[in-house]
């Protein structure tokens, strides 16, 4: 994801090399999974993969000579992966990509794309100067984040002038981070043709539906500390006194978001519309310019279109 590594001590900050120690690092995951049996994953050479999986299906068939249907079926299974954030809305922000900071890979997160569609035609003739052609199609798509696993506070630790050293923990803003949206459509197409018309009529109605929750930082907590000296001596006075009142060590932030409607599990913001439309085409040829055998088609068409959005929902207030 990057090239930046951690300094193996003594090393001149500057290029690749951060300021940040790998035995700091070492430690603090090994202690981490000790004490909460948390695995934070490397901190170097991360994995940048895009897995991605594609699947095609289609189909034609001939009914008899008037009629022939086709249907086709495409599904991406696909996610990548994206850098811990550097946004200030958590903790105090994190210089990522720079020298002065480094974060393990469990603090990173993936984003979805998987895609399944399908569309059916129809074409089927009437008579000897009849068609029609009916198609529908639906369409599912989920650009979520994807599943940060067991939530574990997130947290930042400062090292010299204040900034952050070093993060840990679920991604801030990855949980109920949810973006789904739905399209059915249907288009119909009857057509008449005549020695100096073809007269079309038609239709198109659509449907769109989508599901957008996103819950700013920190679901999950987000703890602030001044360095990895105080993160570990909160941490063991607390084990040392799990009924404390107070602790030894001064956090530099802390802040815990949640929703203040009672059985509202997340912020979703749901849309559905729904888009009718109606046209008629009349394509009559007329004698081309210069005397040529070619024919050109002069075409009039009107159409009409309806929108009808239902209300969507009130967006709810968060602390």
């Amino acid at each position: 994801m990057h090239t930046f590594r951690a300094n193996a001590g003594g090393e001149p900050v500057g290029g690749s090399v951060t300021r940040v120690l790998a035995s700091d690092l070492q430690t603090l995951s090994a202690f981490l999974a000790q004490r909460f049996q948390y695995e934070t994953g490397p901190f170097e050479s991360i994995s940048d993969l895009t897995p991605a999986k594609r699947y095609l299906l289609r189909t034609d068939y001939n009914l008899n000579n008037s009629h022939k249907i086709s249907f086709r079926y495409n599904q991406l299974d696909s996610s990548s992966v994206s850098n811990l954030s550097g946004s200030s809305s958590a903790g105090l922000g994190r210089a990522t990509f720079t020298t002065s900071f480094l974060n393990f890979a469990a603090s990173n997160y993936t984003v979805l794309e998987n895609i399944k569609s399908g569309i059916g035609e129809w074409n089927w003739v009437i008579g000897g100067t009849m068609s029609n052609n009916l198609i529908a199609g639906y369409t599912t798509s989920n650009e979520s984040r994807g599943d940060p696993g067991t939530l574990f506070p997130f947290v930042d630790i400062l090292g010299a002038g204040g900034t952050a050293y070093t993060s840990f923990g679920t991604e801030p803003f990855t949980v109920n981070n949810e973006l789904r949206y739905n399209t059915l459509q249907i288009q119909d197409n009857l057509t008449r043709y005549g020695n100096r018309h073809s007269l079309t009529v038609g239709g198109t109605l659509q449907r769109y539906e989508s599901d957008n929750s996103f819950f700013s930082c920190c679901p999950q907590s987000n703890y602030v500390y001044s360095s990895l000296a105080d993160f570990y001596t909160d941490v063991n006075n607390y084990a040392a006194n799990p009924n404390r009142t107070t602790s030894p060590v001064t956090l530099r932030r802390f802040k815990l978001r949640y929703s203040n409607f009672p059985g509202l599990e997340k912020p979703l913001q749901p849309l559905k519309v729904w888009y009718g439309g109606a046209y008629a085409q009349d394509a009559s040829p007329s004698p081309a310019a210069s005397g040529s055998t070619s024919r050109i088609s002069r075409t009039r068409r009107t159409e009409t279109r309806r929108r009808i959005r239902s209300p969507s929902a009130t967006r709810p207030a968060l602390l």
